[in-house]
């Protein structure tokens, strides 16, 4: 019986063997949701058409680590005033430096009419108003 302990304990057995590659496994898993990719769940209805509310999507991490945002790019984002630190998809049309102006659901990036191809027509953007984007502010 003492040999069966020891050969576990100490790396001769299934068991041991099975413990190594759990904790392996969820190591690389906690990594890889910090550091390359996570899960996130669509929630609510501001960017139908092109994702629906409790589609599931996988988001990479490592894209804007070696290249800064770009209009059109959909994105999680922190609200920064959201106390409950809730995460948002989102899509970026105004960069850092831009005037971005809203008037009767159209948008406007530095007074040229921004055209989205992947949003139809019928649908308007609000509300009304101009923003000036400074640093690294993105809209």
């Amino acid at each position: 019986m003492k040999r069966f302990w020891e050969g576990l304990l100490y790396g001769g057995g299934c068991l041991f063997e099975l413990a190594r590659g759990i904790i392996f496994l969820a190591v690389a898993l906690v990594l890889c949701h910090f550091f390359i990719a996570t899960i996130f769940i669509v929630d609510g209805e501001s960017m139908e058409p092109n994702f629906q509310n409790g589609e599931v999507l996988l988001v990479e991490k490592i894209s804007y680590l070696v290249s800064d945002p770009q209009r059109g790019d959909a994105l999680v984002v922190k609200f920064p005033g959201d106390p409950e630190k809730k995460k948002y998809f989102k899509r970026i049309i105004g960069l850092p430096g831009e005037k971005v102006q809203i008037s009767d659901g159209k948008v406007f990036i530095n007074d040229k009419r921004l055209y989205e191809s992947y949003i139809p027509e019928t649908i308007k953007t609000a509300p009304d108003g101009e923003w000036l984007l400074l640093g690294e502010e993105y809209f």
